[in-house]
């Protein structure tokens, strides 16, 4: 028994009728996303802020990167560790382990590749290669 012509125009309306409610589901989804990560970001300044008027000079997550662009991020990382060499992967794990929110960047390693060599031009961080691996650590 074959497919007549009726049963594949259903078909492929189908799946676009699917489609159409995925990418639907997936801009709200997004939108959803953009609203809490910019909420997050401001509590997190909000606690910076208030936690030196209680005396408190750093607070319980100190190690929180949240709320810092890219390039402060990484300096922070960095900087933290300054013996230590990170490649670039480990680098984005780390920013992301302390709350580092990639959520607005289509391509997170490429702008963490960008922001290591353009840290690396100005002489801030160090760059050595090994067995065709890059690593970076503060100074």
């Amino acid at each position: 028994m074959g497919w007549d012509n009726r049963d594949i125009e259903r078909a492929i309306q189908q799946l676009q009728d699917r489609l159409g409610k995925l990418l639907e589901k997936r801009l709200c989804l997004e939108t959803e996303l953009k609203e809490v990560t910019v909420e997050a970001e401001a509590i997190h300044k909000s606690l910076h802020h208030l936690w030196p008027l209680l005396g408190v000079t750093t607070g319980p997550d100190a190690e929180s990167v949240a709320g810092l662009g890219l390039t402060d991020a990484i300096r922070n990382v960095l900087g933290r560790s300054p013996k230590e060499w990170l490649s670039a992967m480990q680098v984005r794990d780390q920013l992301e382990k302390r709350g580092f929110l990639f959520s607005g960047y289509t391509m997170p390693m490429a702008s963490v590749y960008t922001t290591l060599k353009r840290l690396c031009k100005k002489h801030e961080i160090e760059a050595k290669k090994e067995e065709g691996n890059r690593y970076f650590k503060g100074k």
